[in-house]
């Protein structure tokens, strides 16, 4: 807390102490302390002797500029919502804000996602009634009281027929969890999709995704569990948990093992993972394997948050423009930094736009649907 309030935290430093303030209701009262010592520095003017090193002269308290991030940053964190400042320096100024007219209909992502049968045949799952909502081959599939779809082949023949193929896919500003014939679970996120047979047949269960996913896959020796990426790279796993993220508009495939073990197949290429580690396969097909990775902010989406870890604006509006089903325009030049923070995903769109703003040199104007984004 000292260091922060010398303003020399690291980002990693900031990361934890942010995350300590908001994992227990005991740090509260701490926080509370600091917004009072804040408080009073601006009614009395008070002027705090920095640390003798830096030898500066004795600046008034409030003026720092980290004082006036920090500040914005306890505001932010007594609403649940909380964002650091990284790679990128602040801005002397934070009192303006963005001008534009009401944005009602931008709105966070829900579970949303759309059920493709073999027919052609479209369900709209968010809406369906819970129960058996579809047959398909010798499978019942069934939405449950937690609203996720389960396919349900106890106690069925086996079909001897040709596979019968699904998809279930989620919109822009949608996600969705799915557990698949086997009993293994998916969780999609926005813009995602995922294909698989109705029966898991023969010596092995495979599925096709797109954009983002994160399984749990149930353990089978004598069947391997397959993932196929754009038709080429290939994830084999017998039980393992995993994040796949090949959204076609990002830079690279990353493969996130958190549990158990995968190999990847990527033309002659063969990888092997184990947790903690990160196959990334860039554009021309080469694949390198990242170790010590943090999982945790791999699946952060998973688990309701937008993590920063040192993003560039880029990386971070196609998040945004996906999960709130928005087009991002740049005007001019994109303005350069990178930030470390966490965003709740049910944040509303101001809320996140405002704290990138605090935190670097980006404007933003929001129009309908879409958001342009200047140089500050």
């Amino acid at each position: 807390m000292r260091r922060y309030l010398d303003n020399e935290c690291t980002p990693g430093e900031l990361k934890e102490l942010f995350t300590i303030i908001n994992s227990a209701e005991a740090d509260r009262l701490l926080l509370k302390e600091m917004q009072e010592e804040f408080s009073s520095a601006f009614a009395a003017d008070e002027k705090i002797q920095p640390s003798p090193v830096r030898g500066a002269e004795i600046i008034p308290f409030y003026r720092k500029r980290w004082f006036q991030i920090a500040a914005a940053v306890l505001i932010i964190i007594c609403s649940g919502i909380y964002f650091l400042p990284g790679g990128k320096k602040v801005k002397e100024t934070v009192k303006n804000e963005i001008k534009q007219p009401p944005i009602n209909s931008i709105s966070p992502g829900t579970d949303r996602a759309v059920l493709t049968l073999s027919d052609g045949q479209k369900i709209i799952l968010d809406s369906t009634h819970n129960g058996t909502i579809a047959v398909q081959g010798n499978s019942k599939i069934v939405k449950n009281n937690n609203g996720q779809i389960v396919y349900d082949s106890e106690a069925r023949p086996a079909d001897t027929g040709s596979p019968v193929f699904n998809t279930v896919a989620t919109p822009r500003g949608g996600q969705f969890r799915v557990v698949l014939p086997d009993g293994t679970n998916v969780w999609l996120n926005a813009a995602s999709s995922v294909r698989f047979p109705v029966q898991f047949t023969g010596g092995e269960r495979k599925v096709e995704i797109s954009g983002e996913a994160y399984f749990e896959v149930v353990k089978n020796a004598a069947k391997p569990f397959k993932v196929i990426l754009n038709g080429s790279e290939e994830i084999q796993v017998l039980g393992t948990h995993f994040n796949v993220m090949a959204y076609k508009d990002e830079e690279s495939i990353k493969t996130t093992l958190l549990e158990g073990s995968v190999k990847i197949t990527n033309g002659s290429q063969v990888s092997l993972l184990k947790p903690g580690q990160q196959a990334v396969t860039a554009r021309d097909g080469k694949t390198v394997i990242l170790s010590n990775v943090d999982t945790d902010h791999e699946i952060a989406w998973k688990n309701g948050l937008f993590d920063f870890d040192n993003d560039n604006l880029q990386e971070i509006m196609r998040q945004l423009s996906r999960w709130y089903n928005v087009e991002v325009i740049y005007s001019g030049e994109i303005p350069s930094g990178h930030y470390v923070g966490s965003v709740r995903r049910q944040a509303g769109i101001t809320q996140v736009l405002k704290m990138l703003e605090l935190a670097g040199n980006a404007r933003f104007s929001v129009m309908n649907k879409k958001i342009v984004v200047k140089e500050n």
